[in-house]
């Protein structure tokens, strides 16, 4: 069984290369730019991702892979549709030039408790949704948080997006813990973008 990948000179892993490869724990990829659709979905032993030049995860592209505790993605761009999804031991994570995260990109990451990404304009639908340990978020310059984007964060206590202009159908809906939230610049708040938020006490407009 595979369970260590060194490729040092390929700057590119395509669709589904080496998806449901259970035993593979280390990959060695250091000019790879683009990780390509379902690439590693399912590699339930894989531990870290260490992408030093990548600047696009294409979607699904660490789908399930739920031993993955670690990533590393200084200058990755756009995270694809589910390229996170149900990572259940992920805890961190820090995309300091992500512009874009797709559509469940890590929704059910259970273990998720931070999440920096401080150059992200656009978080997509359900994004994070039921990502139930989240705590901390910086999205600080995101234009718009998508339908269901955090939807049943339920540890998440306080959201600062001062310029954000849309908040898109149930975005915080079951956000138990959720008490207050910045968005000074919103324009468009949409239905039930706080449906259930039993603590909310505050909200900046």
């Amino acid at each position: 069984s595979l369970t260590s990948i060194e490729l040092p000179s390929c700057e590119s892993v395509e669709y589904n290369a080496f998806v449901n490869c259970g035993s593979l724990y280390s990959i060695y990829l250091p000019v790879c730019k683009t990780v390509g659709w379902n690439a590693f979905g399912h590699c339930s032993s894989l531990t870290s991702v260490n992408l030093p030049v990548c600047n696009e995860l294409k979607q699904s592209a660490f789908t399930y892979c739920s031993s993955l505790t670690s990533i590393d993605l200084p200058v990755c761009k756009i995270v694809g549709n589910e390229a996170f999804y149900k990572c259940s031991s992920l805890t961190s994570i820090d995309l300091p030039v992500c512009n874009e995260v797709g559509v469940s990109a890590f929704a059910y990451c259970s273990s998720l408790t931070s999440v920096n990404l401080p150059a992200c304009h656009l978080v997509e639908m359900s994004a994070f949704a039921n990502c139930k340990k989240l705590t901390s978020v910086n999205i600080d310059f995101c234009h718009e948080v998508g339908n269901y984007a955090l939807i049943e964060c339920s540890a998440l206590k306080s959201f600062d997006i001062p310029f954000c202009t849309l908040v898109g159908y149930w975005a915080f809906a079951y956000c138990s813990s959720l008490t207050s939230v910045n968005l000074q610049n919103c324009s468009f708040l949409y239905d039930a973008a706080f449906y259930s938020c039993s603590a909310f006490t505050t909200l900046y407009l």
